[in-house]
């Protein structure tokens, strides 16, 4: 066991200096997301708008088998995806350097997209979580360009991070850009026969199974019963980081989990009515300014063990704070139905969604070519 660690030291040792030394490809992008465990977000939102610019060469990484008869799939641990890493001028991700397996110099130009506006404490602020400060020093001191929404959101990211704000740019997340450019379809409501659609995605929890109905009072045969009568369809989407237990129970409540859609924004324009507890999904759904529902069930216990960033969190999550089932339904049927919170939603949007619009790849795009035509 120790040779096998020793010998696998020496060899990313010897990847990180090849890399020093190797000249790169100029512009040549490597794309990665959430660790390579799904290409999503918004390294997958840029790399579908640089892949036909041909003033790049484009490529993407991820643990997925399925991806290997894509044209643009590399894998980086093969000997061909190695070397493209090697000679790839620049990296985006969205979670840190476990983006891209080997560690890179700072030869390179990295774009840190990030992957959700932060509400739950991260980085150093979590001091319950595993990030040393020589860890996430490692990640910022590498980092280029890391993304934000606005000042709100820069504040929280160098809070957590000690990122440089001359690193920072507030011009948006590219994921978002689709929420923006109105073009909405209907393939999911034509798909499950309903003319709303109901998103219920739940946030990680690292000591415990997410709770999906946490009330004494629940029944599943009146919730089914209240989809029915408002034709919509409960979409069940658990944390990548954790398995959905609920399976398909019928026509009405399902199991949507990430095997059948590995980016939920692809999806968000479609619905209608958001339900979440602590999950960042909730501001970027801010932007289709819809209704959402609230079931922070054990609030107190999350903000012991994970923390928030921010000491609001009722007026931060503008909707409904469900604390029982017939609570639950009731809010269903007013939210499908009608909005109390449309100020309220479009005040918080403005703090942390100010500088997103639907040009921030074009942005992004517009930023590496100035800086490789200097």
């Amino acid at each position: 066991m120790m040779v096998k660690k020793i010998c696998n030291i020496t060899v990313r040792k010897i990847i990180l200096l090849l890399d020093w030394i190797v000249p790169k490809n100029k512009n040549s992008i490597l794309f990665a997301s959430n660790s390579r465990k799904l290409f999503s977000g918004n390294s997958k939102a840029l790399f579908e708008v640089f892949k036909y610019d041909q003033e790049f060469t484009t490529r993407y990484t991820a643990d997925n088998v399925e991806s290997e008869a894509d044209e643009y799939y590399i894998n980086i641990k093969s000997l061909s995806g190695l070397w493209y890493f090697i000679r790839a001028d620049i990296l985006i991700g969205t979670h840190g350097l476990s983006d891209f397996y080997f560690d890179f110099s700072y030869r390179k130009t990295f774009i840190q997209t990030w992957h959700g506006t932060p509400l739950k404490k991260i980085g150093l602020c979590n001091t319950n979580g595993q990030d040393s400060y020589k860890k996430t020093r490692k990640h910022i001191d590498k980092v280029t360009y890391f993304l934000s929404s606005s000042n709100m959101v820069s504040s929280s990211l160098v809070r957590c991070f000690r990122i440089p704000e001359k690193k920072l740019l507030e011009i948006g997340y590219p994921r978002n850009d689709t929420l923006l450019n109105l073009k909405t379809t209907k393939e999911l409501h034509e798909k499950y026969g309903a003319k709303k659609l109901i998103l219920y995605a739940p946030t990680f929890r690292d000591w415990a199974p997410t709770r999906l109905f946490p009330f004494d009072d629940f029944c599943f045969s009146e919730l089914n019963r209240t989809l029915t009568e408002q034709d919509a369809v409960l979409l069940i989407r658990a944390h990548v980081n954790e398995s959905n237990n609920t399976n398909t129970l019928n026509t009405r409540i399902i199991n949507f989990d990430f095997t059948q859609c590995p980016d939920v924004n692809d999806i968000l324009p479609e619905i209608d009515l958001l339900i979440t507890d602590y999950s960042s999904i909730y501001f970027d759904y801010l932007l289709l300014n819809r209704p959402a529902i609230f079931i922070p069930y054990d609030l107190e216990e999350y903000r012991e063990k994970r923390g928030f960033l921010y000491d609001d969190y009722d007026g931060l999550m503008a909707g409904d704070k469900i604390i029982d089932g017939q609570e639950f339904i009731e809010s269903i049927k007013e939210n499908l139905n009608s909005d109390d919170y449309y100020v309220s939603r479009a005040r918080v949007n403005k703090m942390v969604n100010f500088h997103q619009t639907e040009d921030t790849s074009r942005y992004i795009k517009e930023i590496l070519k100035a800086r490789y035509d200097r």
